[in-house]
């Protein structure tokens, strides 16, 4: 395998049987899920002779890993047929693009964000986003993906693959939401966690406990999931009914569900 240790990366051509390419796949990490369609259609454009070296690059890090072009690679291998790439070596993984665009959830196994749900933690960490610059982030206008993946501390990224860990699957609040709650309880010191386990085990719960009517306001809302405004409201309750439950004050369902359609979101409290 190539290696770079300069700081300037190495560009050339170089023709890639199948052979070759399968050995690369079968080294590199994972960079994001294989579009099998797009594989498909990249195959028969090579079996068909009508691909052409159009300045398209396959990179590799200054260790030699592949980290841009494995649905070319993958073509390459089911066709049969060796092909002439532009190779690069020494690059960062940072703003990598190729022909399949690439999406926020794509993104996160190089931003190194761990286990998880990929795209529950991409859907937090751009509710996140919008949130940290002050803005509604169930109204505000749609953050691109290099703000998001630039604008994010390494640590936040953590925090978000582990609020869809815990959120992802529970079927009371809508996770993106709940899971924006716990990012931000989380980044601010906080634990969430054995609120979360309240909300989603519902043991021994009174009327008198913020978890008690989230869990009673989300299961009667269940048929409204999919109104324009549901993801707002589930954000609103659980912060109201964390809120309730960080202070150890009672909670009613009145004092969950006042006042809803406010301008302005409840501040989260740690």
């Amino acid at each position: 395998m190539n290696q770079n240790t300069n700081q300037q990366p190495i560009i050339r051509i170089e023709t890639i049987t199948p052979e070759r390419a399968s050995a690369i796949l079968a080294e590199h990490q994972n960079i994001r899920p294989v579009r099998v369609n797009h594989v498909k259609k990249l195959t028969q454009l090579m079996r068909h002779g009508k691909w052409e070296l159009n300045g398209e690059t396959v990179k590799f890090d200054d260790r030699g890993v592949l980290i841009d072009g494995q649905h070319r690679l993958h073509a390459i291998a089911a066709s049969g047929i060796a092909q002439k790439m532009v190779c690069v070596y020494g690059v960062t993984s940072r703003g990598v693009d190729e022909g399949c665009i690439r999406t926020l959830a794509d993104l996160l196994p190089i931003a190194q964000t761990g286990g998880g749900n990929r795209n529950a933690t991409a859907a937090i960490a751009r509710l996140h986003y919008v949130l940290r610059t002050g803005q509604d982030p169930f109204t505000a206008s749609r953050p691109s993906t290099q703000d998001i993946v630039l604008g994010s501390d390494p640590e936040l990224w953590s925090i978000y693959s582990e609020a869809a860990r815990q959120c992802a699957h529970q079927k009371i609040i809508k996770p993106a939401s709940i899971g924006l709650v716990m990012a931000e309880v989380m980044s601010k010191g906080g634990d969430f966690s054995p609120f979360l386990s309240e909300v989603i085990k519902g043991i021994s719960l009174t009327e008198t406990m913020p978890a008690y009517w989230l869990r009673v306001w989300g299961e009667t809302n269940r048929g409204r999931r999919d109104s324009r405004d549901w993801s707002r409201q589930c954000f609103i309750v659980t912060v109201r009914a964390w809120n309730a439950w960080v202070r150890e004050v009672p909670m009613t369902m009145r004092g969950l569900t006042s006042r809803m359609n406010d301008g302005d979101l409840p501040s989260v409290l740690v």
